[in-house]
């Protein structure tokens, strides 16, 4: 099972995507707008435990209504 380490940085990884590097979990798929607005989502991948993440960033506090998006 991931670690409480691996779930905290995958998490943060949602919100840095281009920072990512671990050595036992790859990224899988992306869900949503990259450019830090909006609703957001990362699946990732431990193939070696043959185990899934999917780690999901909130809307951005700025956005007002549907015309933000």
């Amino acid at each position: 099972m991931a670690s409480i380490f691996d779930l905290a940085n995958m998490a943060a990884m949602t919100y840095h995507h281009n920072k990512f590097k671990h050595n036992d979990w790859i990224r899988l798929t992306y869900h949503g707008n990259l450019s830090g607005k909006g609703f957001y989502g990362e699946t990732f991948a431990n193939r070696a435990k043959k185990e899934v993440v999917v780690a999901f960033r909130g809307t951005d506090a700025e956005a007002k209504d549907w015309n933000d998006f």
